[in-house]
């Protein structure tokens, strides 16, 4: 999926559909298959043509999954090489991830704000600990309410944090059952 504008270009790109969660409203399905290392050349090289024939000085890339970070040695190996592409050509990069929050501990953090230069973060809850456990638990039926908190407090309080200030957004799925608890949280 691609977003073209005049200046510029951003590409979503999903490394797994994989994810821990077994939520009841996903309409994805989940498989453990993940970017080999044939597609994310070919990705690649898909991209890179299309900046080159458009003479386009701005990419965006948008990490997206299942569970994006499940793929991480996908997304450290292809940002390895677009952020070089992007450097060598004099082009602007903006990288950004939808995440569980799951696996963002603080050393998976800094990699990503250093190595990958992802800069902007959105993670996703479902309201207050009581609404979010029910609908967003791991597929062994475990909350994942404290864990994620638990990274987002851990990163927000790293020192690359303070160095780089990526932006940390947290996107709130609503309905019936949680409105209550969006004011709350």
């Amino acid at each position: 999926f691609l977003i073209q504008k005049k200046e510029g270009i951003s590409f979503t790109i999903q490394p797994t559909g994989n994810c821990q969660l077994g939520c009841h409203y996903c309409g994805q399905t989940h498989s453990k298959i993940k970017m080999t290392d044939i597609l994310v050349e070919k990705t690649f090289q898909r991209i890179k043509k299309t900046v080159e024939d458009n003479k386009y000085k701005l990419l965006g890339i948008t990490w997206y999954g299942g569970e994006p970070l499940l793929a991480s040695s996908n997304i450290l190996s292809f940002s390895d090489k677009i952020v070089d592409y992007c450097i060598t050509n004099n082009i602007t990069y903006q990288a950004d991830i939808i995440s569980n929050g799951l696996l963002l501990k603080p050393e998976l953090f800094k990699t990503l704000i250093t190595q990958c230069k992802i800069n902007n973060y959105q993670i996703t809850l479902d309201g207050i600990k009581e609404f979010h456990d029910k609908r967003r638990m791991t597929k062994g039926g475990e909350g994942s309410f404290d864990i994620i908190m638990k990274n987002i407090y851990d990163c927000i309080n790293s020192d690359v944090f303070n160095d780089f200030k990526p932006a940390i957004t947290i996107r709130i799925n609503i309905n019936h059952e949680n409105v209550s608890s969006v004011e709350s949280l």
